[in-house]
């Protein structure tokens, strides 16, 4: 059985309804997904300035974002992975479960989901108001909305 696609599980595969709008707006093919990624990796291992995460989920998400315009992607993760190691890596040290903290942060109504629709995802509206650094930090409310 196909566990289905998951927030705390970016590695799911995706419903019907998300699959085609994959397909329609991203342009990803899914007979051609693995290609990509493969040569995704050659370009992080070609470059001994990147220390990121190589796992299919965490690729994915950069060559979906570049709609799988490999260069663009490339750009993204490269900005990525410097900003993360130069500026604020607080931000993005999750350790080993985020889930902890998503909760954390959700059930203080940081976020408040509002829904999920095929076309648009899984909704959220943000709550400024809610933002309490006696209960939260900062570097908790960045690294739960990098989700």
């Amino acid at each position: 059985m196909v566990e289905p696609f998951s927030v705390y599980k970016p590695g799911t595969p995706l419903c019907s309804a998300l699959r085609k709008r994959a397909d329609k707006e991203l342009h990803e093919v899914p007979k051609q997904v693995s290609a990509h990624l493969e040569s995704l990796r050659r370009w992080i291992a070609s470059m001994p300035h990147l220390n990121c995460p190589m796992d299919d989920a965490f690729l994915l998400a950069f060559l979906r974002y570049a709609k799988f315009n490999h260069s663009k992607a490339q750009k993204k993760i490269d900005n990525f992975c410097t900003f993360r190691a130069t500026e604020r890596p607080d931000w993005f040290n999750f350790g080993d479960d985020i889930e902890p903290a998503w909760k954390k942060v959700a059930g203080l109504g940081y976020y408040l989901p509002i829904g999920f629709s095929p076309k648009a995802g899984l909704t959220f509206i943000f709550i400024p108001k809610k933002f309490d650094l006696m209960k939260m930090t900062y570097a908790e409310a960045i690294k739960t909305s990098n989700i």
